[in-house]
C-alpha cells in the first residue's frame, strides 16, 4: 500500500516522489503499468492538500495573532492594576518605613512601563524580543519560568482548597 492511499489521497493528489530523472514519462516502479500516466503534471504547484494546508495556517496564524493581541490588552490591564495595588500599598508602609514607599514607587513605575509596552508593541515583535533574551540569559530564564511554574501551582493549589 502507498503512503498516499495510508493518509486518504488517491494517488492522483499525492505530491510527485519520482526522482528528478524519472520526470520524462518514462517507466518507474510506482507500481502502475507503463509508469506514471500523469508524466510531469504534477509540476504546477502541488495538490489540492497543499493549497488547503497553507489555507489552514493562515487561518491558525490570524486567529492566534488575535488571541496575542487580546490577551496582551487584558495583560496591560491587570499590570496597571497592580502598579496601582503595590504603589497604594508602599504609601501605606511608607508611613512608618519611608525606604518602603521609594521602593514602591520605583516597583509601580516599572509595572506601568511595562503595561505600556504590551499596549504598544505587536505580539511578535515581543515573542522575539523574550526569545532573544532567554538566549542571551539562560539560567536566568530558567529560574524565572521554575519560579512561575512554582508560584502557579501554589496558587491553583490554593483556590482548590488542597494543602502544600
Amino acid at each position: 500500500m502507498s503512503t498516499a492511499t495510508e493518509f486518504g489521497m488517491s494517488p492522483e493528489d499525492a505530491p510527485d516522489s519520482r526522482p528528478p530523472h524519472a520526470s520524462n514519462g518514462a517507466a518507474t516502479d510506482s507500481g502502475a503499468p507503463g509508469g506514471d500516466a500523469q508524466g510531469a503534471s504534477n509540476d504546477s504547484g502541488g495538490s489540492p492538500w497543499r493549497g488547503l494546508a497553507r489555507d489552514l495556517l493562515k487561518l491558525t496564524q490570524e486567529q492566534v495573532l488575535t488571541f496575542a493581541r487580546e490577551q496582551s490588552v487584558r495583560g496591560s490591564e491587570r499590570l496597571d492594576s497592580v502598579a496601582g495595588l503595590v504603589q497604594r500599598s508602599g504609601e501605606d508602609i511608607g508611613s512608618s518605613v519611608p525606604a518602603v514607599a521609594d521602593y514602591s514607587q520605583q516597583a509601580a513605575q516599572r509595572i506601568e512601563h511595562l503595561a505600556a509596552e504590551l499596549r504598544r508593541r505587536e505580539p511578535m515583535e515581543l515573542y522575539a524580543e523574550l526569545n532573544q533574551a532567554v538566549r542571551r540569559y539562560p539560567t536566568a530564564s530558567l529560574i524565572g519560568a521554575a519560579t512561575i511554574g512554582f508560584l502557579a501551582a501554589r496558587f491553583l493549589k490554593s483556590g482548590t482548597g488542597a494543602r502544600v
